[in-house]
């Protein structure tokens, strides 16, 4: 049997650093959310992250309880873990995108495996986003805030993101994208979405660009080619660049 997969017209929303605390999730009424995990103490967790900024979750246990809810009430998003008894999450997704009232709100991932054929799997199975297990709040409210309607929420006044991060701050988040960039962590992408607004304020044009189209593919390995260079080149021609430098590059500046 072939099974045809609609695309979700949701759209992809910017996300400042500073929202990582999850206060920008607050709305009224509280965003609904399906959650399908099978792990009782993964879903306490992610139950109560989620409940601390006010969203309301309806919990599965399985990709057929999910299937089964999603049928029944309509809801914001969707949290789909990939390994599931009876139904799992990539075949959970493509009934879901099938029919009912659901089938074009987003539906993120929830998943321990970032290899390129899962990445693969799950956007063919009409899925939207990763979040990294096990679940970090922090990553978890990024591809909330990517995902969620925007059009729904009420405006919020312009964050100046190069206030909030001193260059110190900027080095050493850019050292922890860079390593989960290195070790192909899903989590990258939702780092990468966190310092966008950060990096495109220092970054030339044509290098941001490169840098969106091999993020947007999971081209992690080109993605940290591009960000060392832009880095090594920081520092070397912009006044005050050096604090850009990797904490490798700034080990290897001390021993030459």
């Amino acid at each position: 049997m072939t099974i045809r997969v609609g695309r979700t017209t949701a759209s992809r929303q910017p996300v400042e650093a500073a929202d990582l605390d999850g206060e920008a999730l607050r709305h009224d009424p509280p965003w609904r959310i399906l959650l399908a995990e099978d792990s009782e103490i993964n879903r306490d967790i992610i139950v109560e992250i989620l409940g601390d900024v006010g969203i309301t979750v309806d919990a599965a246990e399985d990709g057929a309880r999910a299937v089964a809810k999603a049928g029944q009430a309509t809801y914001d998003l969707i949290l789909m873990d990939l390994q599931m008894p009876e139904m799992d999450g990539l075949e959970a997704t493509r009934h879901i995108r099938q029919a009912g009232p659901n089938r074009d709100v987003p539906i993120i991932a929830l998943t321990a495996n970032a290899f390129d054929q899962v990445r693969q799997e799950t956007r063919q199975a009409g899925m939207n986003d990763f979040v990294a297990k096990p679940v970090e709040p922090a990553m978890l409210f990024a591809a909330l805030l990517r995902w969620l309607p925007a059009a729904s929420t009420p405006p919020q006044a312009p964050t100046n993101t190069e206030t909030i991060l001193s260059q110190a701050e900027l080095a050493r988040q850019l050292d922890r994208l860079s390593e989960a960039l290195r070790t192909g962590d899903i989590a990258a992408s939702h780092l990468y979405q966190a310092l966008r607004q950060t990096i495109r304020r220092a970054m030339p044009a044509g290098d941001l660009l490169a840098l969106d189209q091999t993020m947007a593919g999971y081209a992690y390995d080109d993605a940290l080619r591009l960000i060392e260079r832009w880095r090594s080149n920081a520092a070397s021609a912009q006044p005050g660049g050096a604090g850009l430098k990797s904490t490798e590059q700034a080990q290897r500046g001390k021993t030459s």
